[in-house]
C-alpha cells in the first residue's frame, strides 16, 4: 500500500513503523490497525467506516451530500432519520488524526 498510495501515508513511514495495536469493531465485524511511526500514533481503518466506528459510511452518504448545502441537522434528522443525523453530526464535529484504506 505504501508504494502504491504514498499520498495516504506520512512521509515518515519509509524509515520505519511499528504495529501498536489491532482493534476489533464488534459493531461493525472489521479491525483497525493502529500504527506508531516516529513517535506519532495512526490509526488505519477501512474507508467504508466513520470515525470512532460509529457506523458504515453508506449509511450517511445522502445526509452528508446535503450537508454540504447547508441542510440543518434538524432537516436531516427528519429525512434520514436520528441515526444518521447523529453519525453526521458526529462525523462534522469530530476530527481524527487517520488514513484509510
Amino acid at each position: 500500500m505504501i508504494e502504491e498510495s504514498p499520498e495516504l501515508v506520512p512521509d515518515e513511514i519509509n524509515q520505519g513503523y511499528l504495529m501498536k495495536d489491532l482493534r476489533y469493531s464488534n459493531k461493525l465485524k472489521v479491525y483497525q490497525r493502529r500504527i506508531l511511526v516516529k513517535g506519532t500514533t495512526y490509526t488505519i481503518k477501512p474507508s467504508c467506516c466513520m470515525p470512532y466506528m460509529t457506523g458504515l459510511t453508506d449509511e450517511v452518504e445522502k445526509a452528508l451530500y446535503f450537508r454540504q448545502f447547508n441542510v440543518p441537522y434538524e432537516a436531516l434528522a427528519y429525512g434520514f432519520g436520528h441515526d444518521a443525523f447523529v453519525k453526521v453530526l458526529f462525523r462534522n464535529t469530530v476530527r481524527t488524526l487517520s488514513f484509510s484504506w
